[in-house]
């Protein structure tokens, strides 16, 4: 059976939209995000007004993180956001048959902090196969994302951005002890070893 055209596969990924709405799963392209700068100035009273801190920035592709019910209402002022980077062979630091190997991984969901998700051409520039880094974050204000609104962005469909948001509140969600309590590791793992852990073993 031939492979659909990316078009027929991707319409089931996500909506493209150009309005003041927001929700999870809304890909911010070529947006401009802060972060203060780790030395930030310590203070024992409240800084004078009007004040300012160098902010450090970013340009790039970002994906909404915070629930659809929270930045779809008044009195929530900030969303996160977790940055978008092609899934290309710098950025996967892969070639040929490793980088396969590392998208099946990435496909099957078997690195937790990282998220698959489909090209689409049917949007200017078009959206190249990506993954999204959960470890990378940007907090923005719900206003400055709002007025955004005139630039076309993709959204996830049901039932993508359900999955997105499982994978979000189960990174968010994490619970583990130190380091140094784990068991060590007991050999570096490559990604052919992760697809046969995926595959069998134990129940």
């Amino acid at each position: 059976m031939p492979e659909p055209a990316e078009e027929d596969y991707t319409k089931h990924w996500y909506d493209i939209v150009d309005d003041a709405t927001l929700r999870q799963g809304d890909v911010f392209r070529k947006i401009v995000c802060y972060w203060p700068p780790d030395e930030l100035e310590l203070r024992r009273e409240d800084p004078p007004q009007g004040s300012k801190s160098e902010l450090a920035w970013h340009r790039g592709d970002y994906i909404l993180l915070s629930a659809s019910c929270d930045v779809d209402q008044d009195g929530y002022p900030y969303a996160l956001l977790g940055r978008v980077v092609p899934a290309s062979p710098e950025n996967l630091k892969a070639t040929g048959k490793d980088l396969e190997q590392r998208l099946e991984v990435l496909r099957q969901g078997l690195v937790p902090s990282q998220f698959l998700l489909a090209p689409c051409s049917a949007i200017d520039p078009p959206f190249p196969l990506s993954v999204v880094q959960h470890k990378v974050h940007a907090l923005l204000p719900v206003g400055y994302l709002r007025r955004h609104s005139g630039m076309a962005r993709l959204r996830l469909r049901h039932p993508l951005r359900e999955k997105f948001g499982n994978w979000v509140g189960s990174n968010f969600s994490r619970v583990g002890p130190e380091n140094q309590a784990l068991i060590p590791r007991m050999a570096k793992i490559h990604p052919p070893h992760v697809l046969s852990a995926g595959e069998g073993g134990p129940p």
